[in-house]
């Protein structure tokens, strides 16, 4: 396993032993660090690189073209020390080491929601890994938490891989009657849609509610 944390690409590159890259011309730094870990990991290994969530377009089209990124995994912000903005992992894999059934694929997690606030520095708790590490190992799409999006669909937005455009978890907008704004009393709608919830509780809304038109 290769990894760097989310600072990595800051500090000097003459740190980082490069002596099995093949010549090649590099954007910057971050494209660096992409080329050693895509040398360094072999069949056997899987790669990870933690980096901002604003990667060049032309690292994210080289490494989904070559079906080499397994799961982008959006994590909360203030969680590494130094590090106030979120941080974004990248689950690679060497060309060709995919699963059949993923092969063609990535998964998208949305746990930015997923933590303790502390004084100074948010954390982790094991319910949280225990979350993000089930939906990764099974693959699965969980709305509002996670998606398994193709590499078409990926191509078709350009590369992007901004992971709410796939997996949103903002609440829904606030529902607004005007007539109850008015008239006072609570709408019928909201009322339906917590139908299912107060029937597994066995609670008859009757009981509290008078229906008027």
């Amino acid at each position: 396993m290769v990894g760097y944390h989310t600072r990595a690409y800051s500090q000097q590159v003459e740190r980082l032993d490069f002596s099995n890259l093949e010549v090649c011309w590099s954007v910057s730094q971050q494209e660096i660090y992409w080329q050693s870990i895509s040398v360094a990991i072999s069949a056997s290994t899987m790669g990870k690189l933690t980096l901002p969530r604003k990667e060049e377009k032309k690292i994210r089209e080289s490494f989904i073209k070559n079906d080499q990124l397994e799961a982008v995994i959006g994590l909360s912000p203030n969680l590494f020390y130094g590090t106030g903005i979120p941080a974004c992992i990248l689950v690679m894999c060497p060309q060709g080491a995919k699963p059949v059934e993923r092969q063609g694929k990535v998964l998208f997690i949305n746990a930015d929601a997923e933590y303790y606030a502390g004084r100074a520095q948010n954390y982790l708790r094991p319910e949280h890994i225990e979350k993000i590490s089930w939906v990764f190992e099974n693959f699965l799409s969980l709305p509002g938490y996670s998606a398994v999006v193709t590499k078409e669909e990926l191509r078709d937005n350009d590369y992007n891989c901004n992971i709410r455009r796939y997996a949103d978890n903002a609440p829904p907008p606030e529902p607004h009657d005007v007539r109850a704004h008015f008239l006072g009393g609570i709408p019928k709608v909201e009322v339906e849609a917590k139908s299912s919830l107060l029937a597994a509780h066995g609670f008859d809304a009757t009981r509290i509610f008078v229906e008027r038109n």
